[in-house]
C-alpha cells in the first residue's frame, strides 16, 4: 500500500517513530506527524510493533525536511510517545550525561529514549519511587557492564570465538563472533538471534550492529531486561 498522503518512507533498522522524526526533521517531538499507509495514526501497539521494511508517511505539512544535525531536538514528557511517556520525568538529559561523562559517542540520550519506545511497561508500572528504581537499576546494570557506557564490546578478544553454542534455531555465521557488545553487552549466538527476531533486525548476520547502532543498542539492552 502506498500512502494516501504524505511521503512514503521504509523503515530501517532499529527505527522508531521517535528516531524517525529526529532524522528526518531534527524534530523527535515531529514523530505524531508520522502516520500509516492508510492515513490514521498509530497506536500504542503499532508503535511498538513497527517493522523493518514497513512503509510509514512522513506527514506533509508544507515545511520541507531538514538535515539531520548532530543537535537533536528531544521532546519534553508531554510531547514524547504515548508507550512511555515518563521516562524522561525520570532521567533529563542532563542527568543522563552527568552519570556517564565519558560514555562512548553511540549511547546518546536520544537513542535510548527512542529504545524505550518499543518497551512501555519500563519504568512505566507501580509508584513512582518504584518506577525511578527500576530505572536506576538499569542504569547501574549497564554501568557496570561497560565501565559506564565507555565500551561497546568486550575488550578480551581472545574470548571472542567461545561464545558459539550448537543452536538449530539461532546456528552461528561462518565469520561472525557474539561477544558481548552493546550497553548490557549481549553475548552468545542464541541472544543474538533471540532479540534480532524480536527486534526484526538480522543480529547473526550482523552484530556488529548492536555497537555501532545507539538505537539497535539500546533495544538490546532494554530487551534482555524486560525478556523473561
Amino acid at each position: 500500500m502506498s500512502c494516501i498522503s504524505g511521503v512514503p518512507y521504509i523503515v530501517k533498522p532499529g527505527e522508531t517513530l521517535f528516531s524517525i522524526a529526529r532524522q528526518q526533521w531534527n524534530n523527535a517531538s515531529r514523530w505524531r506527524e508520522i502516520k500509516k499507509s492508510d492515513g490514521y495514526p498509530f497506536s500504542e501497539d503499532d508503535i511498538r510493533h513497527l517493522q523493518l521494511g514497513q512503509e510509514v508517511c512522513l506527514g506533509d505539512t508544507g515545511e520541507s525536511r531538514k538535515a539531520p544535525s548532530s543537535n537533536n531536538s528531544l521532546p519534553d514528557s508531554s510531547q514524547a510517545p504515548s508507550s512511555n511517556n515518563g521516562f524522561t520525568d525520570i532521567l533529563s538529559r542532563q542527568t543522563y550525561e552527568t552519570i556517564f561523562p565519558n560514555r562512548h559517542s553511540i549511547y546518546t540520550y536520544e537513542s535510548l529514549v527512542a529504545a524505550v519506545q518499543k518497551y512501555p511497561t519500563f519504568a512505566n508500572e507501580g509508584s513512582v519511587e518504584q518506577r525511578k528504581r527500576e530505572v536506576a537499576a538499569f542504569l547501574a546494570n549497564i554501568a557496570h557492564e561497560t565501565g559506564s557506557l565507555h565500551y561497546v564490546e568486550e575488550i578480551k578478544r581472545q574470548n571472542w570465538p567461545k561464545y558459539c553454542r550448537p543452536n538449530n534455531t539461532y546456528p552461528c555465521i561462518p565469520g561472525r563472533t557474539y561477544q558481548g557488545r552493546g550497553p548490557i553487552q549481549l553475548s552468545w549466538n542464541y541472544n543474538y538471534g533471540a532479540v534480532g527476531t524480536a527486534l526484526g533486525v538480522d543480529l547473526l548476520s550482523n552484530p556488529d550492529l548492536v555497537k555501532t547502532n545507539g538505537d539497535i543498542s539500546f533495544q538490546t539492552a532494554l530487551w534482555f531486561w524486560m525478556t523473561p
